[in-house]
């Protein structure tokens, strides 16, 4: 029975969650914190719900993909040095 409503509860936030992101009342990490998820698993989720976690003029877009980009290629490389030294 608590396992029960324990699912239910977390139901219930993570809907809540994804129709205040939606609306534009949360932000991505706040709707995160309050469905209990990580933000990568809150994006996942908003994703299959079909719901935008990014909501950017396209030029500001372009700007965020820029800062962006440096840490990602670095991130990536190293994932991939990482997985090529474990071989």
């Amino acid at each position: 029975m608590n396992m029960q409503r324990e699912r239910l509860r977390l139901g219930v936030r993570r809907t809540l969650a994804l129709r205040l992101l939606k609306q534009r009342r949360l932000t991505l990490a706040q709707a995160a914190k309050l469905a209990a998820v990580s933000t990568e698993d809150f994006m996942a989720l908003a994703g299959a719900a079909g719901v935008d976690v990014v909501d950017y003029p396209p030029e500001e877009l372009g700007e965020e993909v820029a800062t962006a980009r440096p840490r990602l290629v670095a991130k990536f490389r190293s994932m991939a040095n990482a997985r090529t030294a474990s071989l």
